[in-house]
């Protein structure tokens, strides 16, 4: 990676296949001379098929989201709601139709304070713990009461980035 007028450069390891890994770089602002708030555009390099993304933050370190990726969710779970990004406070597909039993919100964070998940019908509220070391946790939300479209909403900090796939487990056979 570097930036068209040459102030900013980097470069990351071999990316893994399997998916499980990300690797990441981080240029700190100490390296980086004065940009005077003009504009600074990016360059990246990378074989087709290699999947990347960038994170720019203007204060604080950034830690990478981790992948989350189907080995990080159980065996059988059906994504009801593909993975979703945003920065700040965002609203993330709408379930419709809604889920037929549980269902699961996994998500990774990094910023400042924390992430607050709810949902339009008013059923669920979730306050994660701190975003600022980009774990991956996992909300299960009970079997909709509402057969009409639920909405989830993430409210944090405004430049606070955040990841999300929706899912639902198999019911047991009986």
């Amino acid at each position: 990676m570097h930036s068209t007028n040459n102030l900013v450069g980097s470069s990351a390891p071999a990316c893994s296949r399997d998916g499980g890994v990300v690797y990441g770089a981080t240029v700190p602002l100490s390296f980086v001379p004065p940009i005077h708030g003009k504009p600074l555009s990016l360059e990246i390099t990378a074989g087709p098929s290699v999947a990347w993304e960038v994170a720019v933050a203007d204060s604080g370190p950034v830690v990478p989201l981790p992948a989350l990726a189907a080995a990080t969710r159980p065996a059988g779970a059906h994504v009801i709601v593909a993975m979703t990004y945003g920065v700040g406070t965002s609203s993330v597909e709408t379930l419709y139709p809604p889920p037929s039993g549980p269902y699961y919100v996994q998500y990774a964070c990094t910023g400042a304070g924390t992430v607050d998940i709810s949902t339009s019908d008013g059923s669920r509220n979730w306050v994660s713990q701190d975003c600022a070391n980009g774990a991956v946790r996992t909300q299960m939300g009970a079997k909709p009461t509402s057969s009409g479209p639920i909405n989830l909403t993430f409210e944090v900090a405004p430049r606070t980035l955040w990841e999300a796939v929706i899912y639902e487990l198999p019911s047991p056979k009986s």
